[in-house]
């Protein structure tokens, strides 16, 4: 049975549920993030630094890793623990991450509105390839300190929008997709040790609870979307368009999820 499991959470897959059965196995104390009011551990979800931060003894104790990072974060801080992933078709993903943007406090209520944000579209881009793609070097290049009270009001103004972005993607530098980015995603998604696909969750739960031997549930349906809000037609050619590498990653994790089914 590995000794450590890390589960790279993509955001509106029905990574939740998968969290929830694999938590439900562990104590408190053997999970990352810990349940310390929302806010702070959806930060410690969020920010890779907070999980690459503790010590060597802290995250050796830990069973279960489960976050909405970029995947190089999984092979950075555990390179031998157990790496499970799901991903989703592209489309209904993006339609559903949509969908719960909208309830922030702080955007439109029209996800087409959303869409037609910079920050927001440009995240949302093949967002799943650029969790995929992305690497370590990429974020420590781009890493600069902020001094917000050296800004004017407009710049405070994108910094915080930006945080905002970043905290309901997991995409704090967003980045343009290409076929050498595909190529790279490709080839990291390839090293995860279990691969899944939305539509077919009991696979994926039967497929851990074989390779490490825990006695795992029945996957509940968790954190569903509001069906009742519509994609227009219109965006849902946009979204199309804009996930045409996605869609490709998304074929070759159906062919992962198949062989190693």
């Amino acid at each position: 049975m590995p000794r450590q499991i890390f589960y790279t959470h993509v955001m509106k897959t029905g990574g939740t549920s998968i969290g929830r059965v694999l938590q439900s196995c562990f104590s408190a104390t053997e999970v990352f993030p810990r349940e310390e009011g929302e806010r702070t551990t959806v930060a410690s979800k969020t920010f890779s630094h907070v999980l690459r931060e503790l010590d060597a003894d802290e995250r050796a104790a830990l069973r279960l890793i489960s976050v909405h990072q970029p995947a190089w974060v999984a092979f950075a801080v555990a390179p031998d623990a157990y790496k499970i992933t799901v991903l989703r078709e592209p489309v209904a993903r993006t339609i559903s991450h949509l969908r719960q943007v909208r309830r922030a406090p702080d955007t439109p209520d029209d996800i087409e509105e959303i869409y037609a944000i910079d920050g927001w579209r440009s995240r949302l881009t093949n967002y799943q390839t650029q969790l995929f793609a992305d690497t370590e070097a990429r974020e420590a290049a781009a890493a600069t300190a902020v001094d917000a009270g050296a800004m004017d009001e407009s710049a405070r103004a994108e910094l915080a929008a930006g945080l905002s972005q970043f905290w309901r993607t997991g995409i704090s530098r967003p980045m343009t997709v290409g076929p050498a980015e595909l190529d790279g995603a490709k080839a990291t998604l390839a090293r995860y040790d279990c691969v899944g696909v939305t539509s077919d969750l009991p696979s994926v739960v039967q497929r851990i609870a074989a390779r490490t031997g825990l006695e795992l549930r029945a996957v509940p349906h968790a954190n569903v979307g509001d069906p009742s809000i519509a994609a227009p037609q219109a965006l849902i050619e946009k979204i199309t368009a804009d996930t045409e590498f996605d869609r490709l990653l998304y074929e070759h994790a159906v062919e992962l999820a198949g062989a190693s089914g």
